[in-house]
Formats: C-alpha cells, sequence, structure tokens
C-alpha cells in the first residue's frame, strides 16, 4: 500500500478552492482592514485611488525626468540590478496567489494521501488538521513573532487563517472518504 496512491482528486481540487475561499475572506471582508493596519498600511485602495495615484506618478515621474541630469551608460547598469533586486522583493499579488494555490495544491495533497492512509473518521481527520496545526504551524509563527519581531496581531491573524484553512480543506477531504 502506498502513501501517494488513491488520492481523489475532485477532493483535493474543492479543498484547494475551499482553502483560497478562505483566504478571500479571512484577508478580505472578515480581518482584512485589521490585517493591513497590522501591516502598517491603510485601507486597500479603490479603483478611484488608484488611478488618482497614476495620474500623479505619471505627472511627477514626467516632471523628474525633464529636470534629471543625463544618465550615463555606467549609471544605468549600475542602477540596473538595484530595479531587479526590488522587484524581485516586492513581485506582484498575482504570482503570489499563484505560488499559494501550488503550495495548497501540495498540502491538499499530503491532506488526502494521508487520510487516505490512515482510514480515519471525519471526526479523526478533524483532530488531524487540528494537531497539525498546532504542532508546526503555530512553532512557524510564533518564530515570526519572537525572532522576525512580527507584530502579534499580525502573528495571531494569519495563525487563525491557517488554522481554518486547514479545517476547511481537511473537512472538504474527509468527507470524500
Amino acid at each position: 500500500m502506498s502513501i501517494f496512491f488513491d488520492v481523489n482528486w475532485l477532493a483535493v481540487i474543492i479543498a484547494v478552492l475551499a482553502s483560497a475561499l478562505v483566504g478571500y475572506l479571512w484577508y478580505g471582508p472578515l480581518f482584512g482592514k485589521r490585517w493591513i493596519a497590522a501591516m502598517g498600511g491603510t485601507a486597500a485602495p479603490t479603483a478611484a485611488t488608484v488611478s488618482e495615484t497614476t495620474t500623479d506618478a505619471a505627472v511627477e515621474a514626467v516632471s523628474a525626468a525633464a529636470t534629471a541630469p543625463e544618465t550615463t551608460p555606467d549609471a544605468a547598469a549600475e542602477a540596473a540590478p538595484a530595479k531587479a533586486e526590488e522587484k524581485t522583493k516586492t513581485g506582484s499579488p498575482n504570482n503570489a496567489m499563484t505560488i499559494m494555490l501550488a503550495l495548497t495544491l501540495v498540502q491538499c495533497f499530503l491532506v488526502s494521501s494521508l487520510i487516505d492512509y490512515y482510514k480515519g473518521s471525519l471526526g479523526s481527520v478533524i483532530l488531524w488538521a487540528v494537531v497539525t496545526w498546532f504542532a508546526i504551524v503555530v512553532p512557524l509563527l510564533a518564530n515570526q513573532w519572537l525572532f522576525e519581531k512580527r507584530r502579534l496581531d499580525l502573528v495571531l491573524i494569519s495563525a487563525g487563517q491557517q488554522l481554518v484553512s486547514l479545517l476547511a480543506a481537511s473537512f472538504v477531504i474527509g468527507v470524500w472518504y
């Protein structure tokens, strides 16, 4: 008996969607404002504020280009790695979502494999999710709070989302077995 065969892929895909829905709700209507504040930001931009910001940025860029000294090829070459590094650090929200969906797919695949391997009841699946969260996720998030000096409210928001997301995925997969 192999741990990686007999996976119900439909259950895995639905579990990924359930986990994504939890993330959307958690970081959107439920705790979005608190999460943004804990990250040090303000409310999410609206279409109007993005348009105003883009227009202001364009005017500033044209004005800066008009008053800036000539850039030599050497100066441009030196600035290129810094801009590339900055882009790598920030990334786009679409890239972050794609990576998280791929990681959630792996997570749900492993949850499905373990559930199939151990043939547990739905109750044991939910208990397994809580124990896994407490044994793996909580220490990782505690590390962010203790050593990386992340704000406690930010860590708690993330911890809650991880628990609910893992419970939702485990529930969906557990119902199929």
